[in-house]
This record gives structure tokens, sequence and C-alpha cells, in this order.
């Protein structure tokens, strides 16, 4: 603890000169808010409380972000750097007394995931299976949703999508990252046909006693 003379003048006169004492056993107890760790998709406000049981009075409070200048804390501020910023925090007593320094951490993701697919371009003649895959820098990759106009209903990405049906089929897909940032919607067109095509000619039936041009033609509804 701290002894001082309550006149204020902490000089150093006889025991018999100076009267009263004051005297503070405990130190400062600091914290900040948020100090959750979680990752945030834009600023933080931080607010930092403290108190002192021993004095009363409120203590005076430090903090530092990444280990730069150290500055008095006044009024809550704001967090805007994107990634994890740590802020290190204390009170100090109105006698002295230093509390241990508390570290939080401030996370900020404001980018959405990006993602991927590996349908193939062109007509295929089987099914086809479609791959996602979603990165994300900061905060990680939370879900990754899927779904087609037949199935309009969004699927959490567990594997590759088998596409069978015949024809152009629309496959949706977006992630969402930890921090709650939900990637804009992209699509890919999956084309399939089993359909061989369809000929035809104008080939008299029977003998002929002649010459003659036949006409060949051909046809497919899908991939032509």
């Amino acid at each position: 603890g701290t002894v001082r003379p309550l006149d204020g003048t902490n000089d150093a006169v006889a025991v018999s000169d100076m009267g009263a004492f004051e005297y503070s056993g405990g130190i400062p107890h600091s914290t900040l808010d948020p100090d959750d760790g979680m990752w945030r998709s834009g600023p933080v406000t931080v607010t930092i409380t403290s108190s002192d049981d021993s004095t009363g009075s409120p203590p005076t409070v430090y903090y530092r972000q990444n280990g730069g200048a150290t500055t008095t804390y006044t009024v809550p501020f704001s967090v805007t750097a994107t990634g994890t910023t740590t802020i290190d925090y204390w009170g100090v007593d109105d006698v002295g007394n230093v509390e241990p320094t508390n570290t939080a951490s401030i996370r900020i993701d404001e980018a959405p995931p990006v993602t991927t697919d590996t349908a193939p371009s062109g007509w295929q003649t089987m099914p086809v299976d479609v791959s996602l895959s979603a990165t994300d820098d900061l905060s990680g990759v939370a879900l990754t949703e899927w779904w087609t106009m037949g199935s309009p209903v969004p699927q959490p990405y567990m594997g590759p999508v088998t596409i069978s049906a015949e024809g152009i089929t629309t496959l949706y897909y977006r992630s969402t990252d930890v921090a709650g940032n939900v990637e804009a919607t992209k699509t890919v067109d999956v084309l399939i046909d089993y359909t061989a095509p369809d000929a035809n000619d104008d080939c008299p039936a029977g003998w002929q006693q002649s010459s003659f041009f036949v006409e060949c033609s051909a046809t497919d509804a899908l991939s032509g």
C-alpha cells in the first residue's frame, strides 16, 4: 500500500508534524468492452471503465494500440483497422497504485469470402460434379451455400454438387465469413445433352433408274 500525508505536500517531514494519514491498499480494476475476441464486420467502439474501492476516486486510465503511443482514456474511441488490433490498458489511482496491464484484441473483417467453382465449360454428355471452394483471409469461412431453380432453398455445401438434369442448369452459390460478411451470389451454367442428333434424308425408296441427289439434314434441340 501507499502512505501519504493528507495535506498533499508529500514533503519529508517528521511523523509528529504530518498529522493524519490516508492509506490505500488496493489497485484499480479496469475492464474493456467489447472483450470477447469475436470478429466484427465494421468499426468497433471501445469503452474502458475503471474503479478503485480503496480510494473511492476514479482512476486515470491509459491505453495503447498495437504497442504504439500511450494515450489517456477520456471517452470511448473507435477502432477501424481491419485485422487484429491489440489494446493494452491499465489504471492508476490518485495515490499512484498502478494496475497490471490488461490486454484485449479487437478483430475487424470487412471483406466477404471469395468462392470459386469447378464447373466445366461447354456441353457435357454425362452428369457433372461441381466442387465449390471458398477462402477468407481474415476471419475465415463460416458457411458456403448453393441452390438451383429446381431446388431454390439454399443448401449448406457439404461436398461436390451433382448436376444430372438434361439441358441448362444454373447453379447459384455464395459464402459467409465468421464476421458475418456475405458474398454476392455467383452463378454458373452447367450444360448437359444426353440425346443424339436426329438425322433425316430425302432419299427415295426402292430402285431408281438414274442418278439423283440426296439431301441430308440433322437437328439437335440442345447442344446443336
